[in-house]
């Protein structure tokens, strides 16, 4: 019995590592308004981004809300609008620290009432 515990303790340490990885990042909850606003990662970091109801994902240049929403500009759609979801946000692999990203919802005027976040590369 405990020479097959013994055995079985490197899958099981390995799983539970796998799993560390997993789940480490940063979460978001996309809701309007955001209860935080900014986030920092590192340049390989992940941000797991989660909501309910119909949102989407846009990555902006700017932190100002744009008139409208279209792909170009600065502008890219990640996720159209859905209700219900989530997206795993990556910097892009030229990132550097200090470098700032934007992201909002493009769903109604979900950006203006305060769906807007500040990615900082740290």
């Amino acid at each position: 019995m405990g020479a097959r515990l013994f055995n079985t303790l490197p899958a099981v340490i390995i799983t539970v590592l796998a799993f560390a990885l997993l789940v480490s990042g940063d979460n978001v909850t996309w809701q309007v308004p955001l209860k935080d606003n900014t986030k920092k990662i590192g340049p390989t970091g992940k941000m797991n981004i989660t909501w309910t109801g119909t949102h989407g994902v846009y990555e902006i240049p700017s932190s100002s809300c744009p008139s409208a929403f279209a792909p170009g500009n600065g502008q890219t759609e990640l996720v159209k609008p859905q209700d219900g979801g989530n997206y795993v946000w990556q910097p892009p692999a030229d990132a550097k620290a200090g470098s700032k990203y934007y992201l909002t919802d493009q769903v109604d005027d979900n950006c203006k009432k305060g769906l807007l976040l500040t990615v900082t590369i740290k």
